[in-house]
């Protein structure tokens, strides 16, 4: 049953009606000339203010509205960009595995024209590890570490290794010490944690 403003008033089967937009409370364009008993959404604002947006009624959204939509997104958006930096650095400080004590851990360091790859290389202090010299480059070259007494030397395509032990935590200069190679850059450094 339908109920207008003027029998709402004088007839008692209309008491307890309520004026109820269709879709929103938030826009103009939602207060239809009906009336329906008692019906009211049991959702937050910020929700019936988003079931009012359709192609027909962007721009009759109220500026309350609007506010409120701003303000889920902003919140949405912050909320995204705190779970994303939580999540990356959460995987920048994961732990590196380390060797377990008396187990040799292996370090590849890729020689080739003028360049290590990796430029600087990590290792444990007092526990051996097998450094691998990867020759990928069209001349010899070496890796020379003078205060840990460290040599490996390797032809062009060769691959040789050595197993070493640093006792003492510190940066050590990596470089390949055959004539012209550290001037043209060929240096990198061993950190001894």
């Amino acid at each position: 049953m339908l109920c207008d403003p003027v029998s709402r008033a004088t007839n008692s089967t209309c008491l307890g009606l309520a004026r109820f937009p269709p879709v929103s409370r938030c826009s103009p364009a939602a207060y239809p000339s009906g009336w329906v008993r008692n019906h009211r959404p049991r959702r937050g604002k910020a929700l019936r203010c988003f079931s009012t947006i359709t192609p027909e009624r962007i721009g009759s959204t109220s500026r309350r509205c609007r506010m409120r939509i701003h303000l889920v997104l902003r919140t949405l958006v912050v909320l995204a960009a705190s779970a994303l930096l939580v999540l990356l650095a959460a995987a920048c400080a994961a732990p590196k595995q380390a060797a377990p004590a008396g187990e040799s851990s292996e370090v590849r360091v890729v020689a080739r024209e003028f360049s290590f790859e990796p430029a600087t290389i990590e290792v444990q202090a007092g526990r051996p590890f097998t450094l691998i010299l990867e020759n990928q480059g069209a001349v010899e070259h070496e890796i020379e570490v003078h205060e840990a007494d460290i040599h490996l030397h390797a032809g062009p395509g060769q691959t040789v290794q050595g197993t070493f032990t640093i006792a003492t935590a510190g940066t050590y200069e990596i470089a390949c010490e055959i004539p012209g190679h550290k001037e043209a850059g060929m240096v990198g450094e061993l950190v001894v944690h």
